[in-house]
């Protein structure tokens, strides 16, 4: 499993330095791990079409921070990458908690 996220990181980087925007391989490889992490954790909710509906549209604003942040190309200490990979995670707790909340009222009301 380690191999595969090595070759599939060597893989982003490469893609984003043909491309000329080696800057952007850091946060988009975190935004898909920290996604990949909720996923794995929120599991039994992969049920829900909302719970689809809902990653899908946090990945477009992942999608749209990414292109608009000016990231630099300058080392980052590893654990501020770790304290922005944590606020995203937790946001995304929070963000598919209240999702949750306004489901379940939904269909209650239905």
């Amino acid at each position: 499993m380690l191999l595969c996220v090595f070759i599939g990181s060597l893989f982003f980087s490469w893609l984003f330095d043909y491309w000329g925007r080696l800057d952007l391989a850091l946060p988009v490889l975190n935004a898909i791990g920290v996604m990949g992490f909720f996923i794995a954790v929120q599991w039994k909710m992969r049920v829900h079409f909302w719970f689809w509906l809902t990653l899908a549209l946090v990945a477009a604003l992942h999608v749209i921070l990414i292109l608009v942040i000016p990231w630099g190309t300058k080392w980052v200490p590893a654990t501020a990458i770790a304290g922005i990979d944590t606020i995203d995670f937790c946001a995304l707790l929070v963000i598919f908690a209240v999702v949750e909340k306004l489901m379940e009222g939904h269909q209650r009301s239905q």
